[in-house]
């Protein structure tokens, strides 16, 4: 399984050389363990009194430029950050080898292994003792071990599992452990049929994930078959696999099969008023951070569901940009008609043609606001020509016009200017007073278009309470 963390080649090893004489900067620095024996000791703390386990030689993460004691820390999962000296960690790392496919690889000594889940299911936890689940794996699923910590191993990228939940299939070269096929031969190989464009590459075959690892396969994709997952099927993208580097992931068996069922699971976003929108969580967690918001009446593919939460993706009928996360199950529906449509209609007016998202876009061209990013006043849209792309209102001239919106009331819950644009330098209109009533027809993360006595401008969103 890939490593999240892995780096590019762009991060020079001169970084690494400098911070090791001893230059504290903040940022991090690529880990690739070529240590002596089979990995090297890392610890719960700095100063080293208490080992936590072993990270074995292959292990590519990243370290922080701060350090103490000559230890760095090195973060493996949301809940369980190690402490090591990188000296000892890469004492026979040859040459300038920062990831798995650089040339010399194949000379850094590697210790991780491919291993199979053993039991029905098994449980990948953030922490040692089980502290959070993450996710569970169905028997017969390939992962890396890259680590042993007491009674669990650490499977490469994810988490913590049990050794007794491993069994151990085959030695690994250090180019293997960053291929999504892990160095396998004679895989069966299919083609990904699908109803809708693509769909999101679930993060196990269990049915429960509360953090996302992996891409998307668009219809037409060609993998090859890891594993025959009873109704689902481990497998590396075959595009990947000439890059000889890339995901892997899990899917329906269904999709693989052309006289299947192709239908992708959906549902539509419900929320308990128009103008609020649903935070898209990068994991399943109330504290964690939503980069993306979308509004009531979007209709979304359905990954995972556990907990009172569900992993969703959306995605265009054209391009591969699309919004991934977590919501909270209670605010979807399968009934459309549960749910207030309060997706926007909007035309877009430039001067020229501008690139979102890498889409280029014109003037005149149509789409549908389908939510926001909770950066300042960037609006997702759902062109009509089946693109997905991030539009930021930048200056003080608005880029998107709504086309016949719908209205939704609200009251300002303080004083509010009225201006000719989004923009605190726009032309100001006139001020709106506290419990003024106003009609909103698009609402931004920071800014709102409204009409106010029959004027239209725009408000800052923060000050608009909507009338239920």
């Amino acid at each position: 399984m890939k490593n999240r963390t892995r780096l590019g080649a762009f991060l020079l090893m001169t970084i690494l050389l400098l911070s090791l004489a001893g230059g504290a900067r903040a940022g991090s620095y690529p880990l690739i363990v070529a240590a002596d024996g089979e990995g090297v000791p890392v610890y719960t703390a700095s100063g080293g009194r208490k080992q936590a386990g072993i990270l074995y030689n292959g292990f590519t993460s990243e370290l922080s430029l701060d350090g103490a004691h000559g230890r760095h820390s090195c973060r493996l999962t949301r809940d369980t950050t190690v402490w090591l000296n990188p000296e000892q960690a890469m004492k026979r790392l040859p040459g300038n080898i920062e990831s798995p496919r650089d040339r010399g690889a194949d000379q850094v000594p590697c210790s991780c292994f491919l291993a199979e889940v053993v039991p029905e299911y098994a449980k990948v936890y953030t922490g040692t003792g089980h502290k959070r689940l993450l996710l569970e794996h169905r028997r017969g699923t390939l992962v890396v071990v890259c680590g042993e910590f007491g009674q669990d191993y650490f499977i490469d990228g994810t988490g913590f599992v049990a050794k007794s939940a491993l069994r151990k299939v085959r030695d690994l070269t250090f180019p293997e452990t960053g291929r999504p096929d892990f160095g396998l031969t004679g895989l069966t190989e299919a083609a990904v049929y699908l109803e809708s464009s693509q769909i999101r590459l679930a993060s196990s075959a269990g049915g429960v994930s509360v953090d996302s690892f992996y891409g998307s396969i668009r219809n037409g994709s060609t993998v090859y078959i890891l594993r025959d997952l009873d109704g689902w099927a481990q497998v590396a993208r075959i595009s990947d696999m000439e890059k000889g580097y890339g995901y892997g992931g899990f899917i329906e068996s269904r999709y693989l099969d052309p006289a299947g069922d192709h239908t992708v699971p959906t549902a539509v976003v419900k929320t308990d008023h128009p103008l609020n929108r649903l935070n898209v969580r990068s994991m399943a967690e109330k504290d964690s951070r939503a980069e993306n918001k979308l509004c009531s009446g979007v209709r979304v593919q359905i990954v995972s569901s556990f907990g009172g939460w569900t992993e969703i993706a959306l995605y265009g009928e054209a391009g591969t940009w699309g919004i991934t996360g977590f919501v909270q199950s209670a605010y979807l529906t399968r009934d459309p008609e549960e749910a207030a449509d309060a997706r926007v209609r909007v035309r877009f007016r430039l001067e020229k043609t501008t690139r979102y998202s890498q889409v280029p876009v014109s003037d005149g061209d149509e789409g549908t606001v389908v939510g926001v990013r909770t950066d300042v006043n960037t609006f997702i849209v759902h062109l009509d020509s089946g693109e997905i792309v991030a539009v930021r209102e930048e200056g003080t001239k608005p880029v998107l016009e709504p086309i016949d919106p719908a209205v939704w009331e609200a009251k300002t819950t303080r004083s509010l200017t009225l201006r000719s644009g989004p923009s605190s330098s726009s032309e100001k209109l006139r001020t709106l007073k506290s419990g003024a009533t106003v009609e909103v027809l698009l609402r931004g993360e920071k800014w709102a278009l409204v009409r106010a006595g029959g004027e239209a401008g725009y408000v800052l969103s923060s000050g608009l309470k909507p009338v239920k």
